[in-house]
C-alpha cells in the first residue's frame, strides 16, 4: 500500500517523469519541448535583509502559481496511477484487500493541510 502526500509530491515530481506521461498521453514531441522548457526554467534567489544572493536553478518540481501547473501535476498523478495498476496487475506489488473478492488496492492519495 502506497500512502502520498499531495501537498508535498507538487514540489517533488521529478520533470522526466512528467515528460514521459506526456508522450504516453500521445502529445506531440514539439509541444512537450515547450513544456519542458516551462518547467525547467525556474530559478531562486535568496534574500538576506533585503539583498538578493545568487540564483539557485531548480532540477525538479512543479511551478505553484504558473496556470499550467495543476494539468500537469494531474497528468503525473494518472501517470502513478496508472503505472501502480499495471505493477499490480503484472503481480509485481501486492495491494491491500479489504475482503474476500474485493479488488486490491495499490494507494491512497491524501491532500494533508
Amino acid at each position: 500500500m502506497l500512502k502520498i502526500d499531495l501537498a508535498k509530491a507538487f514540489d517533488r515530481s521529478e520533470w522526466s517523469f512528467v515528460l514521459d506521461a506526456l508522450r504516453r498521453k500521445g502529445y506531440h514531441g514539439h509541444f512537450i519541448k515547450l513544456i519542458h522548457a516551462c518547467i525547467s526554467t525556474s530559478s531562486f534567489s535568496v534574500n538576506v535583509n533585503g539583498q538578493s544572493y545568487g540564483q539557485i536553478s531548480a532540477t525538479r518540481g512543479i511551478r505553484q502559481g504558473c496556470p499550467l501547473s495543476p494539468y500537469l501535476f494531474v497528468i503525473a498523478i494518472n501517470e502513478l496511477s496508472l503505472r501502480l495498476q499495471q505493477a499490480l496487475d503484472d503481480a509485481s506489488l501486492t495491494g491491500v484487500t479489504l475482503g474476500p473478492g474485493c479488488p486490491p488496492i495499490h494507494s491512497i492519495f491524501l491532500q494533508m493541510t
